[in-house]
């Protein structure tokens, strides 16, 4: 129940600093939509209000391949106890290292 929980939050977390993706999004809790709320809010306090929307079940967009954010993408003022991705590898180095063989493919 927590981890469906802290996955929601995420949704929310996610939809109001990158939005759907969906350029005719209506969606007033939606960082895509030309009608968001909360344009000029901080990260720190669009958590808190990703925890708020979560409460009240507020309507979550579908997930679109291509997003449209309207907010800055810094991340640094972003709560630092707050992993969107739920994987907590955010400063760790996911390229291959020198010492993996590659396979290489001749033409």
């Amino acid at each position: 129940k927590r981890v469906a929980a802290k996955g929601l939050i995420s949704q929310y977390y996610s939809q109001l600093t990158e939005g759907c993706g969906n350029e005719g999004c209506t969606n007033e809790y939606c960082a895509s939509s030309d009608q968001f709320r909360f344009r000029d809010t901080d990260r720190n306090s669009l958590a808190v209000q990703a925890l708020d929307l979560c409460k009240t079940k507020a309507q979550l967009c579908e997930r679109r391949p291509s997003k449209m954010s309207r907010l800055p993408e810094s991340h640094e003022d972003g709560p630092s106890w707050f992993d969107p991705a739920g994987m907590g590898a955010r400063n760790k180095d996911l390229s291959p290292s020198s010492s993996s063989s590659a396979i290489k493919v001749g033409l």
